[in-house]
């Protein structure tokens, strides 16, 4: 008899390398959330103009001195990257073991889809002195260089820095080797800036937070959002990503082309998707039995087993261990 298997058209976003951002400012606008923005509408954030997102990862119990993950991690570290490049910071407690803090923020972010680089959100002491702050804030930073491979960023205001860290006496020559992403709520063009900074300047500046009024605007639960600028043009925001400027096209900011597809049928009751064909890959969502997804490509992993793609950075087992997982739907 044969059969013929279904061919659907499907609209998906195709990768593209975004051009030159250009509004009234020459600063690129992004957004730092955490579990204080609620259910973040990444695409509604997107639309609103927002170009990247540094995403809380966690911090220490600051009464228990437990680590611990923040309650949005898992959602926004698998849905924001689809929509711009993101980054991830710690907020650190200089109190409580800096290499413990460092090494589970470390864990945590590892194998996530990171363009930016990790950070740490230094605003409180603890109850420390200067001296113990600046020190642990070393070793912090010093272990997730270490674990990373790369330097992370320091997150500060002029006033904490200056406070705690007693810059009048002993200006921390190690830090200015790192980058700078300064607080500073100003009406001002330019940030106030701590001294260790003074000569190589920012690379990002919050200069907007609670009392704005502009969550919903960017897809937040919560009244308001820290909005952020990256210290550049576009083009000099993409050479400081890591890859060089591809990023995932979100929303309207890809371009939009109709491609054929084999429809496929879910055999199992629970079958994950990940963001590339293999287990070694995140997951980032769930099949269940019945489900009728497109396959947009094929590839084998590098024991033999067939993985389709199924849309942007999805992958979903087709042939695993000589289990069959889906099939496509045949019209007979």
């Amino acid at each position: 008899m044969g059969y013929k298997i279904d061919v659907v058209k499907s609209k998906v976003l195709q990768p593209v390398v975004h051009t030159v951002f250009s509004v009234s400012s020459d600063k690129v606008l992004g957004v730092d959330v955490s579990r204080w923005q609620g259910l973040m509408d990444w695409e509604k954030c997107f639309n609103a103009g927002a170009k990247y997102a540094f995403i809380r990862a966690g911090s220490v119990d600051s009464y228990t001195g437990v680590n611990y993950k923040d309650v949005y991690f898992d959602i926004n570290s698998s849905v924001a990257y689809q929509y711009m490049p993101v980054g991830y910071y710690w907020f650190f407690r200089p109190n409580y073991s800096p290499t413990s803090q460092a090494d589970y923020f470390t864990r945590l972010i590892e194998n996530t889809e990171r363009k930016l680089p990790a950070v740490c959100d230094i605003e409180v002491d603890g109850g420390l002195n200067n001296y113990y702050v600046e020190k642990n804030t070393k070793i912090f930073c010093d272990r997730l260089e270490y674990n990373l491979g790369e330097k992370p960023l320091i997150y500060t205001s002029q006033g904490f820095w200056h406070g705690s860290i007693d810059c009048a006496v002993n200006v921390p020559t190690w830090a200015v080797r790192l980058d700078l992403w300064v607080a500073n709520f100003t009406v001002y063009p330019t940030p106030a800036m701590p001294i260790t900074w003074s000569e190589k300047g920012w690379t990002f500046w919050q200069w907007s937070a609670d009392g704005n009024l502009r969550g919903p605007e960017f897809g937040a639960e919560s009244k308001s959002i820290d909005l952020n600028y990256f210290n550049g043009s576009y083009e000099d925001f993409l050479k400081y990503i890591k890859d060089g400027g591809v990023v995932p096209p979100p929303g309207n900011g890809g371009n939009i082309v109709t491609v054929e597809g084999k429809l496929l049928k879910v055999l199992v009751s629970s079958l994950r998707i990940r963001n590339g064909p293999g287990t070694n890959y995140s997951i980032v969502g769930g099949l269940t039995t019945g489900d009728q997804p497109v396959e947009l490509s094929t590839t084998k992993d590098s024991y033999g087993n067939d993985w389709s793609n199924i849309g942007w950075k999805q992958w979903a087992a087709k042939l695993y261990n000589g289990i069959k997982y889906m099939e496509y739907v045949r019209d007979e």
